[in-house]
């Protein structure tokens, strides 16, 4: 039985295991896409200098939270329909093991702070 299949529910905040629900909702099996970031400065031959190295695992963690919190808000608004699909209704959203956020906004909260990116 796996973690998303399972009949509890975490309900709040405080609840034991929202975090770890929260952080599945942001699929992080889909960030090794953002990982081709890192390509450009493979084939630049610039991997081991310090400042571009950084620079890319910025960039590849606001890809990260930038693609999470869009997996977030897709959850929520398909989140009926999605209890009826028979892969999808085991998402933490979709079988209500996280509740609907309140305030609405709040999976969209990474997106200012991403956008704005690192300084040069």
């Amino acid at each position: 039985m796996s973690l998303l299949e399972s009949s509890g529910r975490a309900g709040t905040v405080t609840s034991r295991f929202f975090w770890r629900y929260l952080f599945l909702s942001l699929r992080p099996k889909q960030w090794t896409k953002n990982a081709f970031v890192f390509a450009a400065i493979l084939f630049s031959r610039h991997l081991l200098e310090l400042h571009p190295l950084v620079r890319t695992i910025q960039v590849f963690i606001i890809f990260c939270l930038l693609s999470g919190s869009t997996y977030l808000v897709n959850d929520l608004v398909d989140r009926e329909r999605d209890r009826l699909h028979p892969r999808k209704k085991y998402r933490p959203i979709a079988a209500g093991l996280l509740p609907p956020c309140r305030p609405p906004w709040l999976p969209v909260s990474p997106w200012p702070g991403a956008f704005s990116g690192p300084s040069p």
